[in-house]
């Protein structure tokens, strides 16, 4: 089948959970045997990933667009939109059905959003053959706009995201200066007002704080100098082999505001399923998808406030469980077939009714 997949402002480096979960889709769409063409606007070309940037202005009005889609001709069309559930989402999916000469459209919305009244009507007309969410709270905002949904879940890569020995985390400790003794807490992320990363200053006392910024630049630099002076070890920039931060932590923490309306995260937070690929214990606040996926199971704590916060990781200190089985059905290719298996079947019922 030739599928496209689109989403907005993709180039390197792969540091964004809307990106990463693009690019893993359409990776995962050729391991199936799909032609798969990704493409992307406000971007730039990104070859070694098959990304091809084209021209086009804010809703996706491009006469190079629209060829793209016609000489490729595909048969069905995942749009992951940066801005998610919007109305301006919806009205982009219904360009990109058109220049697909009618083919189905499926639009991810990763994250969930305000609708003000005057906006609700212009998503509803608009609605894309199928929306796919992470969560029960933005599918029922989805559902509130008319549009049919489905769930579905992110994948990770567990060859990369793996456990490491005892020494083999000894000698990659030595390697990137990290304590031996250390009782290292890692957070993976953006440094904004919404994810939360203060809480990393309030454990200082009892941990060893490691915030990997995934995005540094002069505008962050004096909140990074702030986590600093209070204690906190931060690895500015883009970090190619990720991994073996999470192989070198002892537990993760994922400390973004839950908001429905202002999310500093995707539903489902791809750092989350990295840490507990790699076997670590997550202690995390109640946001999005996770505590409907994981409500109590071992390994895997939420907190409110402070005090919770540093009891669930003073519980952590001598962790020995195991978590990486909690990911084990985070397949992209499981993903993939179910998003073209949905899509194709609504379509299929649409049909019907209107025969």
């Amino acid at each position: 089948m030739k599928v496209v997949v689109f989403s907005e402002r993709l180039g390197p480096p792969p540091d964004e959970g809307i990106k990463n979960f693009t690019l893993g889709l359409a990776e995962a769409l050729r391991a199936l045997g799909h032609d798969v063409a990704v493409l992307t606007a406000h971007g730039r070309d990104w070859p070694e990933r098959g990304v091809v940037n084209i021209a086009a202005g804010r809703l996706l009005r491009s006469a190079a667009l629209k060829e793209r889609f016609r000489a490729f001709r595909p048969e069905a069309t995942i749009y992951i939109p940066t801005a998610s559930l919007t109305w301006g989402s919806a009205v982009r999916g219904r360009r990109l059905k058109r220049y697909a000469d009618g083919k189905p459209v499926a639009l991810a919305a990763l994250q969930g959003r305000r609708h003000h009244a005057l906006s609700r009507p212009l998503a509803r007309m608009a609605a894309p053959d199928l929306c796919l969410t992470f969560s029960r709270a933005t599918e029922r905002q989805a559902g509130e706009l008319g549009w049919r949904s489905e769930r579905i879940v992110p994948m990770v890569d567990s060859r990369l995201f793996a456990p490491i020995t005892a020494p083999e985390k000894a000698a990659l400790r030595k390697r990137l200066g990290i304590p031996a003794e250390a009782f290292v807490v890692l957070h993976v992320g953006h440094l904004t007002a919404s994810r939360g990363t203060a809480d990393l200053a309030a454990i200082t006392d009892i941990s060893y704080p490691l915030f990997v910024v995934s995005r540094a630049d002069v505008q962050i630099e004096a909140a990074m100098n702030g986590l600093r002076n209070s204690g906190v070890h931060v690895v500015p920039g883009y970090v190619k082999d990720i991994q073996e931060y999470y192989q070198l932590a002892d537990a993760y923490l994922f400390p973004a505001t839950p908001s429905q309306t202002a999310p500093g995260s995707i539903d489902f937070p791809l750092s989350v399923l990295e840490a507990l690929s790699c076997n670590l214990p997550v202690v995390a606040t109640r946001f999005g998808a996770l505590p409907e996926t994981w409500p109590a199971r071992p390994g895997v704590s939420y907190y409110q406030t402070l005090e919770e916060l540093r009891d669930a990781l003073g519980r952590l200190r001598h962790w020995q469980g195991e978590t990486r089985g909690l990911v084990e059905g985070f397949s992209g290719t499981k993903t993939a077939q179910k998003i073209l298996d949905v899509l194709f079947l609504q379509e299929a019922a649409r049909d019907g009714q209107r025969a």
